[in-house]
């Protein structure tokens, strides 16, 4: 392969989603473990299905299988979080008493 900008282009892209793709799935395996979406918005998780499903379709649409694979790839995590904020809701853990101390004098 000859390393010219389209090229070196592709492989930052392909980096680029593999980043993308390693923080949706550990955010995803968070939620499921925590049970809790408080840290979720209802927008983050629309505009991140909007977004996969319009890459998945464009790459698609051009025939470029490193786009189409990589999309493909973080969908099921896209799709597991806006589950799981179902799910869970905007629930939180139970928080621990709060402990008040005096001082004694």
């Amino acid at each position: 392969m000859e390393w010219d900008w389209p090229n070196l282009l592709r492989v930052n892209s392909a980096v680029a989603a593999l980043m993308t793709s390693a923080g949706i799935y550990l955010q995803c395996f968070r939620l499921f473990r925590t049970r809790s979406a408080r840290d979720l918005s209802p927008a983050l998780i629309i505009t991140l299905l909007y977004f996969e499903v319009s890459w998945l379709a464009y790459g698609l649409m051009i025939s470029e299988w490193p786009v189409i694979a990589g999309t493909a790839a973080t969908l099921p995590a896209d799709i597991g979080i806006a589950v799981g904020y179902v799910m869970f809701g905007r629930n939180r853990p139970p928080a621990l008493p709060e402990i008040k101390t005096e001082r004694k004098r």
